[in-house]
């Protein structure tokens, strides 16, 4: 067993520098585009809440046109609103999919910056600021100071 372990030992490449800062720009860069497709879908909902409301006070033998695609079709009322129901509740599951998509996405990328000691300029000056001494806390009485 103890060859076994000299062989992984071999096998375990040591990264450059260049190499950890493009895996870690490639994490941020698919956290960033997890966080635009979660605001898209969001915006959907929004908009399938404001045509379900509008919809649900209108004679449901009205026609109505809903745009499919590229194609716009004329159907009823009665035979719009279920399918468009039923497409805000499957952009609500996709929501909840991508939260949580993104909520390992930044694990994976806390784990990734702490495992090779990443640190970000200006982000210390950050939380000093944030996390003033006591003596200046007391001095300001709580109130931001700008």
């Amino acid at each position: 067993m103890a060859t076994d372990t000299k062989k992984v030992d071999k096998k375990v490449k040591t990264l450059t520098p260049e190499e950890i800062l493009n895996g870690f720009n490639r994490l941020r860069t698919e956290q960033r585009s997890l966080a635009t497709a979660l605001s898209e879908f969001e915006v959907q909902v929004n908009e399938h809440n404001m045509v379900i409301e509008t919809l649900k006070n209108v004679d449901p033998n009205r026609k109505c046109h809903r745009l499919i695609g590229d194609v716009l079709v004329e159907k009823q009322v009665k035979d719009v609103l279920p399918a468009i129901t039923k497409n805000k509740e499957n952009v609500e599951e996709l929501i909840k999919s991508f939260k949580d998509k993104l909520t390992k996405k930044g694990e994976e990328l806390l784990e990734y910056k702490d495992k090779h000691s990443i640190k970000i300029r200006g982000q210390d000056d950050l939380k000093q600021e944030a996390t003033p001494d006591a003596s200046e806390e007391k001095a300001r009485g709580n109130v931001l100071v700008s």
